[in-house]
């Protein structure tokens, strides 16, 4: 998350960011950085840069087999809405 904020920073007008990783029920693998509704509040920082570069309907975009499938999934799809 790092890596995607400090890209965009000073950034602005992007419509979408696609991420595109692995992933598993309710679970995002970008790198080393595992991403799940019970850690997402630890990246709020870096959101909010990557948040700034978006527009106003600016979309983040999630790839990753299984990641949003059952309820733990749903739940961070939902924690991503912000």
């Amino acid at each position: 998350m790092s890596q995607i904020a400090a890209h965009l920073q000073g950034r602005t007008d992007i419509d979408a960011l696609h991420l595109i990783s692995h992933g598993s029920q309710g679970t995002l693998y970008l790198g080393s950085t595992v991403l799940d509704s019970g850690n997402l509040a630890s990246y709020t920082s870096q959101l909010a840069n990557i948040g700034s570069a978006l527009t106003n309907a600016g979309d983040i975009l999630l790839y990753g087999c299984n990641v949003a499938q059952g309820t733990r999934g749903r739940h961070l799809s939902s924690s991503w809405r912000g």
